[in-house]
């Protein structure tokens, strides 16, 4: 072969290489939005209240290409545990960011305007999410202070005596843009005292 039909089989082979990765790139896509949709789906089962909840999440789900994502929370990121988990007194989730970036995909991605906000007050510290089991879902004062407790100690002032921690739904915290990640404005909120010595 000459130096021309060399240069024009390696050319014909190099467009169908890249058509090739265009549609594994494609469905590599597809793939993990069908695995974040079914995380999403796991979470939602696990949050329903009641078996009505239950079956009207059972009766989306069935419906070709409708598997919902939770409730209110965009998806993340397959296998992205950016995040602690704990739970609760009365068995709600806690979720607690793992970094100042963590804090912001915790916040902004992963938890329900509804859910409850918690953050040390005027301390650098982690975003903690207490994740409700529904809008109309009140948590009683232990599984409050609980999560307070867990924003007290993933803080600067973990090794205080008494902090205080600021609460309020995550739709009242706004994303404060500029280069410091994670900082964020609370529209309003109230304020929870721990005691880290007892």
């Amino acid at each position: 072969h000459s130096v021309l039909e060399n240069a024009n089989t390696f050319f014909s082979r190099s467009k169908k290489l890249k058509k090739d990765i265009v549609r594994l790139t494609g469905l590599l896509e597809e793939i993990s939005r069908e695995i974040e949709s079914i995380h999403a789906l796991h979470k939602e089962i696990a949050s329903a209240p009641d078996k009505a909840s239950l079956h009207e999440i059972s009766s989306r789900s069935a419906r070709p290409g409708k598997t919902p994502h939770a409730s209110g929370a965009k998806s993340v990121p397959a296998g992205n545990r950016f995040y602690h988990t704990l739970q609760t007194p009365g068995g709600r989730e806690v979720l607690i960011a793992k970094s100042s970036t963590s804090s912001e995909e915790l916040t902004f991605r992963v938890a329900r305007p509804f859910d409850l906000f918690f953050h040390a007050r005027s301390s650098a510290g982690a975003h903690v999410i207490l994740r409700l089991r529904g809008r109309s879902d009140v948590p009683d004062d232990t599984d409050l202070m609980f999560a307070a407790k867990q924003a007290a100690l993933h803080s600067r002032e973990k090794h205080g005596g008494r902090v205080s921690v600021t609460v309020t739904e995550v739709s009242n915290v706004k994303r404060i843009s500029g280069p410091y990640t994670g900082k964020v404005l609370l529209r309003s909120g109230r304020t929870i005292t721990v005691n880290l010595g007892e």
